[in-house]
């Protein structure tokens, strides 16, 4: 009887193949909420936790602790379905005949919609780290400090709101492992809960790019591309573009190869100019392709591209690699060559009195 109860839970969401597909939507790097267990996806959104499958054409979803009545709403909106894909896929495939590939080869990625405090603090816990270790760190977060949802088939927990999060210590973060960035999640909490907390953040969506970005650099722990992460992935900031030296490097291959240079980090300047780019080829959902773009070359996707396109990623990987060897050598001979000139025995910028009167 339980096995039954179980199997009649299941619910069509009525999403074809093209609009979403769950492993190339839920571990791409947007969200770090969701866990893979056998062929199902667990995670939660709000106090509602979810188990969602995919068919050959289609994506079937369980409540794990309520109604699919009330679970429903909720999940259409994370998974931002009101967005269709294909009108988009067209309108870039027009623009761009790389990007119209690539999305055939990886059909149904789709941009969430976040809940903006969650997305936040996945954000700035994603500050020099890799997809793996944000999710489990923020999986110890929900566990110490969410709420238990269910435990069958694992448990999940609900994600603290910023009123639970206030009340822990930066010690307590560093303990479970979130480093440096223990300072900056407990000063954002602090400040967020000093101006209207979860509230003001979604109050934003109905706000610019450019006042959005200005809101949230004001917290600690965000730069541009974290906080261009965050517009785009939960406060409906299509065209935010979150650039880093990866994206930077598609633009040099694919839009503006003068936008190439010898810095080996994004100024200001490279970021707006890429960010531009973006915007300008891609036009209103220029975030949207831009995940597309970036998940195409990550070790799990780039199996899925044409052998031709994959080949000239490798070659270009390769080339960046070898370019960044290339720079370090020159930097270290020009160190080496400056060295070299300071006169033996005397600190370069030496001004004593008993370096004046040696020298004379």
């Amino acid at each position: 009887q339980q096995q039954q109860q179980h199997i009649t839970m299941w619910h069509a969401l009525g999403v074809a193949r093209h609009e979403l597909r769950l492993g190339m939507t839920l571990a791409n790097g947007q969200c770090f909420g969701w866990q893979r267990h056998g062929d199902e996806w667990l995670g939660a959104i709000g106090e509602q936790a979810y188990a969602l499958k995919e068919t050959a054409d289609d994506v079937l979803v369980r409540c794990l602790n309520g109604t699919l009545e009330a679970a429903l709403p909720p999940l259409r909106d994370f998974l931002h379905l009101k967005e269709p894909l294909q009108p988009h896929h067209r309108a870039w495939a027009a623009a761009d005949p790389k990007l119209a590939t690539i999305a055939s080869a990886m059909p149904g990625m789709r941009i969430l919609r976040q809940d903006p405090f969650e997305c936040l603090i996945s954000f700035i816990t994603s500050s020099n780290n890799n997809i793996q270790r944000i999710t489990q760190l923020l999986l110890k977060l929900r566990a110490a400090h969410g709420k238990l949802l269910c435990t069958d088939p694992l448990r999940i927990y609900s994600f603290p709101d910023e009123k639970a999060l206030a009340s822990v210590a930066e010690e307590a973060l560093r303990t479970m492992g979130f480093g440096y960035r223990a300072k900056f999640l407990q000063k954002t909490v602090a400040l967020l809960n000093e101006n209207g907390g979860r509230a003001r953040l979604l109050s934003l969506r109905e706000q610019p790019l450019a006042a959005v970005k200005k809101e949230l650099l004001s917290f600690e722990g965000v730069g541009p591309k974290v906080a261009d992460c965050v517009a785009l992935f939960s406060l409906d900031k299509h065209d935010a573009v979150p650039v880093d030296t990866h994206v930077w490097q598609i633009a040099c291959r694919d839009f503006d190869p003068t936008l190439a240079t010898k810095q080996s980090s994004v100024t200001p300047k490279i970021y707006d100019r890429v960010a531009d780019l973006f915007r300008t080829r891609y036009g209103s959902h220029a975030g949207w392709a831009h995940s597309l773009l970036f998940a195409a070359e990550l070790p799990q996707y780039l199996p899925l591209l044409p052998a031709a396109l994959q080949e000239e990623y490798k070659a270009f990987s390769q080339s960046n690699k070898e370019s960044k060897v290339k720079l370090k050598e020159e930097k270290a001979a020009a160190a080496a060559a400056a060295a070299a000139k300071v006169t033996p025995g005397k600190k370069k910028g030496d001004n004593s009195m008993a370096s004046k009167r040696k020298s004379s």
